[in-house]
């Protein structure tokens, strides 16, 4: 798994995993109809975001980054940080399976900051992609 091994803060009970949300670890809850443009931008800045699907909230998608941002970042509505625990993969919830959208790499939170998720949602909200 190598959760433990990159130095994520994760809790295993039976078949269950948690990551711990404390001050290392910031996940937000992106509306699904924004994370191909907020991804694409993380990439393009070479930071990119370990993507989590949760059977719970469906229309969003679970992005993580690591270092969190000194102060409360004004997040648009529909946007929200997560708190407490959170269940990783391999965890299966009553309502199916938590997966990756997009694996996590070894040093996936030191890649991405709180930062580098705020400017690429405000960019995607401020830039939105023209349709053809």
């Amino acid at each position: 798994m190598g959760y433990r091994a990159w130095g994520w803060p994760v809790t295993l009970r039976r078949d269950q995993v948690t990551l711990d949300l404390d001050r290392q670890v910031v996940p937000l809850l992106i509306p699904t109809d924004l994370t191909t443009d907020v991804t694409a931008i993380l990439a393009a800045r070479r930071c990119p975001a370990p993507i989590l699907a949760h059977p719970d909230v469906s229309e969003h998608r679970v992005l993580l980054a690591g270092e969190p941002f000194d102060a409360a970042l004004p997040w648009p509505p529909g946007v929200a940080q997560v708190t407490g625990t959170l269940p990783i993969p391999p965890t299966v919830t009553p309502r199916g399976p938590v997966t990756w959208i997009e694996p996590p790499q070894p040093d996936a939170l030191r890649l991405c900051r709180e930062i580098d998720l705020f400017a690429a949602v405000r960019t995607t909200l401020r830039d939105p992609p023209q349709e053809s």
